[in-house]
């Protein structure tokens, strides 16, 4: 069973590298966009501060003019509240389980040349959303402009499934941590679909609202959580960063290495995690952007923030497993229990409590950003029909997923990756290819 599991492992290599590696195509043919727009990002953020208007000005507050059409600060926010998940206190354990300590690699390499990838599918998505009259929004319209229907129906059709199935991750996740603490999976699975699927019911106003909100207090708390265990422990960091290179360069993975298959392995992992983190290539970062007020240049700018925050929170969450030692019990079982026998260890009784604020901020709000956003692929394959029908079927995809076992619903969460983000990264570099006056600021 192990053999033919690390079999799939290899197979599911190529497609991640081939991502990672039409990144890097767009980070040397835009000359680095995604440090070039650093500025913009700065000017924005200062041009709100000196006008003391960062949460109350055009950038947060609702345009009464156009209710469908998200200020630039408020798609910010859907989008990390999306981005920033579960998956960036399971997507390290997963990969430093089944990948080794080098991992931490991918999910640096996933930043640094994801964020050229979202800033390219931002500024495509805001610019061909403004020149349509599409009432849907997202990669669709730039490739059905571009390369034509087909394309652009094979993504939305995925991308719905894709997005279905993140959202199964993150509640199988909480329900995980909460059956720990005596609570069915089952009452789990209600608690987080009802309220879902009423912020849903309410609209795009309400889901802004709520991840502005949500935003700075789950990356904060998070954030200092991880930081001070880090710091307890900077002694073992200069021993921590020779492991990481050396395991990336040569990786011995357990029952990965002994198959045959432990550097394929290692990338499968560390790489797929990044991924999924960051939702590289996948596009569907330009949802909630697309749909701002912005215009294309300052909005992908402010896309990129997302990727770099998702970065720093992936690189904690490693940092944390890696000077804590839990992964070199060969007993340990990588899920987020992992986390809570850490934080216990440094709180007592508060830990717990911080970790399930913590993850039912990021689960809850990586769902509402899920749905909202599987909405828009269903959308544009039904003509604006049937929705409730995509919120009910979604629902209970979550719940299945708030019960069901841990590695079955990631490895569903990577096999729908392919379809959508292999097809959509080909398009984007035939796309950028074809328009390089898009990289110039």
């Amino acid at each position: 069973m192990i053999f033919f599991e690390n079999i799939f492992d290899f197979l599911l290599t190529g497609p991640f590298i081939l991502i990672f590696v039409v990144s890097g195509i767009l980070t040397l043919l835009s000359r680095g966009i995604q440090f070039r727009c650093l500025s913009i990002v700065q000017k924005i953020f200062n041009n709100s501060l000196c006008s003391k208007k960062i949460f109350n000005n055009s950038l947060c507050s609702a345009d009464t003019k156009n209710s469908q059409e998200l200020p630039p600060l408020s798609a910010l926010a859907i989008n990390v509240s999306t981005t920033v998940g579960i998956g960036n206190i399971m997507g390290p354990i997963v990969a430093l389980g089944y990948g080794g300590p080098g991992t931490l690699i991918g999910f640096l390499l996933g930043t640094l040349l994801g964020s050229a990838t979202t800033f390219t599918e931002v500024f495509l998505s805001v610019f061909y959303k403004k020149q349509s009259k599409s009432e849907t929004s997202g990669p669709m319209i730039y490739l059905e402009t571009e390369l034509g229907k087909p394309w652009a129906y094979l993504y939305a059709f995925f991308g719905s499934l894709l997005l279905v199935a993140w959202s199964m991750s993150q509640s199988n996740t909480l329900g995980t941590l909460l059956t720990e603490k005596g609570i069915s999976p089952i009452l789990s699975g209600l608690l987080i679909v009802s309220s879902s699927f009423f912020i849903l019911v309410k609209g795009l106003d309400l889901i802004s609202k709520v991840s502005n909100i949500m935003v700075p207090i789950m990356f904060i708390l998070y954030s200092a959580a991880t930081l001070w265990i880090i710091l307890c422990n900077t002694y073992k960091l200069p021993e921590i960063a020779i492991l990481v290179f050396k395991n990336f360069l040569s990786p011995h993975t357990g029952a990965g290495a002994l198959a045959g298959f432990g550097y394929a392995t290692m990338i499968r992992w560390g790489f797929a995690r990044a991924v999924q983190a960051n939702e590289i290539g996948t596009g569907t970062s330009t949802f909630p952007h697309s749909i701002t007020s912005s215009s294309p240049a300052n909005q992908a700018s402010l896309a990129t923030i997302a990727d770099y925050m998702n970065g720093f929170l992936c690189t904690l969450s490693s940092l944390t497993l890696l000077v804590c030692d839990v992964w070199k019990d060969p007993s340990t079982v990588y899920d987020i229990t992992i986390f809570n026998k850490i934080l216990v260890s440094y709180y007592g009784s508060s830990g717990t409590i911080l970790l399930f604020i913590c993850a039912f901020l990021f689960a809850f709000g990586t769902i509402l950003g899920n749905c909202y956003n599987g909405t828009q692929c269903f959308l544009y394959i039904t003509r604006n029909k049937w929705l409730y029908g995509y919120y009910i079927f979604t629902a209970l995809f979550v719940f299945w997923g708030t019960i069901s076992n841990v590695s079955f619903v990631w490895n569903i969460a990577d096999y729908f990756v392919i379809p959508v983000a292999v097809p959509h990264i080909i398009g984007l570099l035939i796309i950028a290819w074809k328009k390089p006056s898009i990289f110039e600021l």
